[in-house]
């Protein structure tokens, strides 16, 4: 019997996981209801229920900033909790962990981490920048492509990227109250700053 293989998105606000046996999707809410700042109240779609209504002592957490892991043992038990709620993820199952194209070396492995010391109990976690996830999950044959435009629109960061001939040259935006960042980066690591106002 083959191992399954799921595919996460973690997104600041969403999750996405894909059943590749079953071929859907589930998307979930990437937030945790913490009681007192020490109990969690709720996490999930139930957590966001109480976004901007829960009383004093009930926090609303979101464990993701900007496309990255910020609460690294509050991401761990909501991803840990959605594995459990009603769907039968199989025991060393294979993962794929779709991550922003200009994370570091270390916010990679905290993704690795995060997954491989999961409930999941995975048998393999590969990670993938977003930019070639996203081709994959389009059909687009992001080896042979002479060139594809790909826009991921987030709650936290939106991302635009080029796939030509299997090179990824990735745009990424991140909307802030005063100003737009636009940042981009290639393959050769070089990178070109552009700022309005």
């Amino acid at each position: 019997m083959a191992r399954n293989v799921y595919g996460l998105d973690l997104g600041t606000y969403d999750i996405k996981i894909f059943d590749k046996k079953k071929d859907r999707i589930w998307h979930a809410k990437n937030v945790i209801a913490m009681k007192d700042k020490k109990y969690i109240f709720s996490v999930g779609d139930d957590a966001y229920e109480m976004y901007e209504k829960a009383p004093g002592n009930i926090q609303i957490i979101f464990p993701m900033k900007n496309g990255v892991i910020a609460r690294f043992d509050d991401m761990q038990y909501l991803l840990g909790d959605l594995l459990k709620e009603e769907r039968t993820f199989v025991r060393g199952a294979e993962y794929v962990i779709a991550v922003p194209t200009d994370v570091t070396e270390v916010e990679k492995k905290a993704f690795y981490d995060l997954v491989l010391h999961s409930e999941a109990k995975a048998k393999s976690v590969r990670i993938v920048e977003r930019g070639l996830a996203d081709g994959l999950g389009l059909g687009i044959d992001v080896l042979e492509e002479p060139g594809a435009f790909i826009a991921n629109l987030g709650g936290g960061t939106t991302e635009l990227s080029m796939v030509i001939f299997h090179y990824l040259v990735h745009i990424k935006i991140k909307i802030c109250l005063e100003n737009i960042k636009l940042k981009t980066k290639d393959v050769r690591n070089d990178n070109v700053y552009f700022s309005l106002c």
